[in-house]
């Protein structure tokens, strides 16, 4: 996992502020990027979800690029699980989240090569029959 308080810096402005004056996302955010360990590729196609509570799951939405965002989430420790097809699972993260800057969890994942192997049999018909 890596922080980019870059981006921490610049998301307030744009969803914090915006939210408090349309009346909507009163709780924090989590925003991160989701790409392959091995290319730094995006990886489109992942679920990112704050999985704190079983029952009241938040799932992500993504912006491109790989960048997700969780928004209206309770302040607190929260636990954050990412899939994606062809990688390998992880545990949910641990995440603090905040009403003010934006907690940021990037996911490298790494892909699962059991994946990528397939068997393949080839039945040949016998001439005499």
């Amino acid at each position: 996992m890596i922080y980019r308080p870059a981006i921490a810096s610049v998301l307030p402005l744009l969803f914090t502020g915006f939210g408090a004056w349309a009346g909507v996302a009163t709780g924090g955010i989590i925003t991160g990027k989701v790409t392959d360990s091995s290319t730094s590729d995006s990886i489109f196609g992942a679920r990112v979800t704050d999985v704190t509570d079983a029952a009241n799951e938040i799932p992500g939405s993504f912006a491109g690029d790989g960048v997700y965002f969780i928004l209206d989430v309770p302040e607190g420790t929260r636990f954050v699980k990412v899939t994606a097809e062809g990688y390998k699972d992880l545990p949910p993260f641990q995440v603090e989240v905040d009403v003010g800057p934006p907690a940021v969890l990037d996911f490298p994942l790494e892909p699962d090569i059991s994946l990528n192997t397939a068997e393949i049999r080839l039945l040949l018909d016998s001439p005499n029959g």
